[in-house]
């Protein structure tokens, strides 16, 4: 843009001097010659590393029943589930499932849910509430639960487990535009420290399918419970420049725990990789160790493993940058 200057490229070597360079420095430089510049380091050099995970709406998890074409996926902080096809093959049903959330004072416990959706019309597509208490089997809330965007007030007929049975049905205001709903349910009353766990259940009949995406979840509150922290899961990535020295001792550890690594080499890059398992939620270190050089970062561990329906498990957390001495003479 005009006005703004930019540099786009790879740097695989940079100096950084003690004082300003003269003229004819600057113009041996150009003319390439190097014999100013101090000697690169021979063991590889860490160029980034990174850890992370996804807490709150991303510590939520999947099943799927039936071979479901457009399962519950977590995309830029949401939950989507695509929906059918416009064949037949199903009828199929997806459930996203929360952590336990947990009962902070006996009484009335209210949940709401911001989301928007456009299902199969007619009823032939629809979505539910269902809850389990303290471990127990998983229940619908029932239509008699909302007092605010809740299910309509026609019976599914589409076939599949809650044909008959009622839900969110049809389009949801504003779905065009990208505009979201808030339903609130009431859950009923329950004591403190009840552990309370909430499912979004995706219903598909046979054929044909709505708007894509079909539902989209973006965001679940209480006033009266807070979600549990139970173990987590985090992957590691480190990224080093290939030097003259192999690289050796590499390791990868979390709080002190070292984590099984796998080295790739590609071209003039080294990656290192590893899971860390069985994480508290909070603040985590993150260590790696190669050629007798150790660096450490911090990242947030996510409440537990995520999985968004396909087998894979993906993190945008912490990036860190390290400018090591002796890159390029610095």
């Amino acid at each position: 843009a005009a006005g703004n200057n930019s540099l786009r490229g790879v740097i695989d070597d940079f100096a950084v001097f003690a004082s300003a360079l003269d003229e004819d420095q600057i113009l041996a430089l150009s003319e390439g010659d190097r014999s100013i510049l101090p000697a690169a380091p021979t063991h590889p050099i860490l160029v980034s590393a990174r850890a992370g995970g996804l807490p709150g709406m991303g510590s939520y998890y999947v099943q799927t029943v039936g071979a479901v074409p457009g399962p519950w996926a977590f995309r830029d902080g949401v939950w989507v589930s695509d929906g059918s096809v416009s064949g037949c093959g199903g009828p199929y049903h997806d459930f996203l499932t929360s952590p336990d959330y947990i009962v902070t004072a006996a009484g009335e416990v209210s949940v709401s849910v911001d989301h928007r959706h456009a299902f199969e019309g007619a009823m032939w597509d629809a979505g539910q509430l269902w809850i389990s208490v303290n471990g127990g089997a998983y229940a619908d809330v029932g239509k008699d639960a909302f007092s605010a965007n809740g299910y309509t007030n026609v019976a599914i007929v589409g076939n599949g487990i809650a044909k008959g049975e009622n839900g969110f049905g049809n389009t949801s205001a504003g779905y065009a535009d990208g505009s979201n709903i808030t339903t609130t349910a009431n859950l009923g009353s329950f004591a403190a420290g009840d552990a309370i766990s909430v499912r979004f259940v995706a219903l598909y009949d046979d054929c044909a399918t709505g708007v894509k995406p079909n539902w989209v979840v973006s965001g679940v509150s209480s006033d009266q419970m807070v979600m549990s922290s139970v173990a987590g899961t985090a992957n590691l990535e480190v990224v080093l420049i290939k030097r003259a020295d192999a690289l050796s001792g590499e390791k990868l550890s979390v709080n002190g725990t070292d984590v099984a690594t796998s080295v790739d080499t590609d071209g003039s890059t080294i990656t290192i990789t590893g899971t860390a398992t069985d994480l508290m939620p909070g603040t985590a270190t993150a260590t790696v160790t190669f050629n007798g050089i150790s660096s450490s970062w911090t990242f947030n561990v996510p409440e537990r493993a995520i999985d968004h329906g396909d087998g894979t498990i993906t993190y945008n957390g912490h990036v860190a940058w390290e400018w090591w001495d002796g890159i390029g003479g610095a």
